[in-house]
């Protein structure tokens, strides 16, 4: 599925502490390509503090939107979407 050169990309990156990572974890930090990178100055190891324990889903990286979790979430601040009439 990925060639020797994304595989080798993966396992460095797999190497690198958390503080290291860029927010989104696919990057060194300040080094993002996605599309909207991640601001330079937020690691993994940021978002690994303010992630959901239970389902691991995370606000953005300003932190002005809340978290979203997962259906089902085992989480105590978890709170399902009301059905709609």
């Amino acid at each position: 599925m990925f060639n020797e050169y994304q595989q080798e990309a993966m396992r460095d990156l797999a190497a690198m502490r958390p503080e290291d990572k860029c927010w989104c974890a696919w990057y060194p930090k300040g080094k993002c390509a996605t599309p909207s990178p991640c601001p330079p100055d937020k690691s993994l190891a940021d978002r690994l503090v303010v992630e959901c324990p239970g389902c691991h889903n995370y606000p953005d990286p300003e932190l002005t939107r809340p978290i979203i979790h997962r259906k089902g979430c085992s989480c105590p601040t978890f709170q399902p979407v009301k059905e709609q009439p």
